[in-house]
């Protein structure tokens, strides 16, 4: 297994992991949670949410990882 393929299962597998652990957390919440969000928040619910923000961020920073292993190593991808 070459290292791209092993940052990208990591990856993957982290995502994924994150994805469950939030969905398992709403499930369990059964009251109102958007009670004191601002306007612009629920105009905007998947752009302003910190879930799906922290995710792009996240597959944001693999794919700086990526580059900079690219860049300084010699990997072959």
């Amino acid at each position: 297994m070459d290292v791209l393929m092993l940052l990208i299962a990591i990856a993957f597998i982290s995502l994924l992991t994150g994805l469950i652990w939030t969905m398992r957390i709403r499930s369990r919440i059964k009251k109102e949670i958007d009670t004191g969000v601002s306007q612009k928040v629920k105009a905007a619910p998947v752009g302003f949410n910190p879930v799906i923000m922290s995710y792009v961020l996240f597959v944001a920073l693999i794919f700086l990882v990526i580059w900079f292993f690219k860049l300084y190593y010699q990997v072959p991808f």
